[in-house]
């Protein structure tokens, strides 16, 4: 959604954002001021039953304490369990687990001598602030700090 908002396109008219972390929200936000209408769902409240429409999304199926309803919409961003964006790094040496993160030792370095990782590819969900925060462990790391 964000990289069609950013070459200038709607994605659609009426959103349905599924999901409760922080991503989710600043996605409905930023739909929200490009003038589609929004429904944030947070799926520890409802449940996400059924999609329907083609060839277009058309209405979402949600549960909530055992009632279902259905939301009209023609778009859904499902952002519920993220994905370390790591697949760049394939044939680099750097060892990923089946999941995609990258894998690091206590200090964050991978397993290939002098190479570093921090943030959402060792843990998706991280927000910002504590990315922010890693990085600057291993900068004092590196400066003969300790962790």
């Amino acid at each position: 959604a964000h990289q069609i908002l950013a070459q200038g396109y709607l994605p659609g008219r009426q959103a349905i954002v599924y999901g409760d972390a922080r991503y989710a929200s600043v996605t409905a936000q930023r739909l929200e001021d490009a003038g589609v209408v929004v429904s944030l769902i947070s799926p520890a409240q409802v449940q996400l039953v059924a999609i329907e429409g083609s060839p277009r999304l058309q209405w979402v199926t949600l549960c909530r304490a055992g009632e279902t309803y259905s939301v009209e919409a023609d778009l859904l961003v499902y952002s519920v369990g993220m994905m370390a964006n790591t697949h760049w790094l394939k044939g680099s040496g750097i060892s990923t687990a089946e999941d995609g993160t990258v894998q690091v030792d206590a200090g964050y370095e991978t397993n290939v001598a002098g190479i570093y990782a921090v943030g959402t590819v060792i843990a998706p969900s991280l927000d910002h602030v504590d990315s922010l925060a890693m990085g600057k462990e291993v900068a004092s790391l590196l400066l003969g700090g300790t962790s």
